[in-house]
């Protein structure tokens, strides 16, 4: 039987693809190239049972993560991780973007604000990579209360 989550894994990996396509860098985890995952698997520490889902990994000091409870998020020699249900707002900055058709090809970046106020930049692969992460990150969000609520029950048993 699937675990809580292995569920939230593949359905965030079939939200992923309805909205993006994975780089060599950015993307679902199986379809990062070797260094990228190598990278991810190194650098992303998993508390017991959590899963890595999709990843932006620039190098081992700028990279982003998504797994099935946390948004990891490193910047520098600074490591903040979000839970899910923590995350209040998911901003993409269309404004400062010059006009044009194809505007979705060119975003790269958005801010994550949670609760407490606190900001943070998420840099991917533009296009289709980045569609895909910021829309994995819109759906954990809409999800965190109801996964919440199931990880509880899980408990409780």
């Amino acid at each position: 039987m699937e675990t809580q989550d292995e569920r939230i894994a593949r359905i965030t990996r079939g939200r992923f693809h309805k909205s993006g396509r994975s780089s060599d860098s950015t993307g679902l985890l199986d379809e990062l190239s070797a260094d990228a995952l190598a990278l991810a698997r190194s650098v992303v520490a998993l508390e017991e049972g959590e899963l890595l889902i999709v990843a932006s990994m620039t190098n081992s000091q700028s990279w982003s993560a998504l797994t099935t409870r946390r948004l990891l998020v490193s910047a520098g020699s600074e490591l903040c991780s979000v839970l899910w249900e923590h995350i209040d707002q998911i901003d993409v900055d269309f404004l400062s973007m010059p006009y044009s058709t194809d505007i979705k090809s060119r975003l790269s970046q958005a801010t994550v604000t949670t609760f407490d106020s606190k900001e943070l930049v998420i840099g991917t692969c533009p296009g289709d990579p980045f569609m895909g992460f910021w829309n994995c990150i819109l759906w954990a969000k809409r999800m965190a209360p109801e996964e919440a609520r199931r990880r509880a029950c899980l408990d409780r048993k």
